[in-house]
């Protein structure tokens, strides 16, 4: 009984947790492209990691979102 009521914690833990975030990527310019994680449901809102690379795929930026502002230290 113990080890039915751990592993329902753990199901439901893992399931409560869970937020859709998906990869997106946004053409900012003719040649960069910007790849930032979003929410599934709303794609407007950033969150996480984002970064910038050029037709050649050299990352030209890389920083974070939170809540859709960026929020450490970008290069």
């Amino acid at each position: 009984m113990k080890k039915l009521i751990f592993i329902f914690a753990i199901l439901v833990s893992q399931f409560a947790y869970a937020q859709n975030i998906v990869w997106r990527k946004m053409r900012i310019a003719p040649t960069l492209v910007e790849n930032y994680e979003s929410d599934k449901a709303n794609k407007k809102i950033k969150l996480g990691e984002c970064f910038i690379v050029n037709s050649a795929n050299r990352e030209l930026a890389r920083g974070k979102y939170k809540n859709g502002l960026k929020d450490s230290i970008w290069n």
